[in-house]
């Protein structure tokens, strides 16, 4: 019994500390638009206007994800059931085997550095932008088909 507490506890404090970093992220998103809107952006006759909604949706959506994130989490600390059913080992090790196999924690750095690469230069270059694009939409991609190859013919 002892055992099963300490490891709730655990868990529960690296909830914690996913809801922490979670909402440093978005600090850092708002924080990052001010400063995007302030510097003001490149030439609009030569920025498409797709380029900047681009860029727009790009932090709503990311934004959204974030607050839904600590939501969710911020729930699971308060309801202790729904906290140890989280904590299932053999689950936990599933979604880890099935990240690691899908790019891992490198794919997830380099996604949004290239996710914020291709937001800021869509307020200031359209190569720069298309480039940043279609790196973006090739990481997706690459991760979508992995995770469902490995989450449909993982044996594990």
């Amino acid at each position: 019994m002892e055992e099963a507490n300490a490891m709730d506890k655990k868990y529960e404090r690296k909830i914690r500390i996913r809801v922490t970093i979670l909402a440093l992220s978005a600090i850092f998103i708002v924080a990052l638009t001010i400063v995007m809107a302030y510097c003001g952006g490149g030439d609009s006759r030569v920025v498409p206007s797709y380029a900047l909604q681009f860029g727009s949706l790009s932090i709503v959506i990311s934004l959204v994800y974030l607050f839904v994130r600590i939501k969710f989490y911020s729930d699971l600390l308060k309801d202790k059931f729904k906290l140890r059913q989280f904590n299932d080992p053999e689950r936990i090790e599933y979604k880890r085997r099935l990240h690691e196999k899908s790019g891992g924690d490198i794919w997830t750095i380099t996604f949004i550095m290239s996710e914020l690469v291709t937001v800021i230069s869509a307020e200031y270059s359209v190569d720069a932008f298309h480039a940043g694009l279609i790196l973006v939409m090739t990481h997706l991609l690459v991760k979508a088909i992995y995770y469902f190859y490995y989450k449909k013919f993982s044996k594990e």
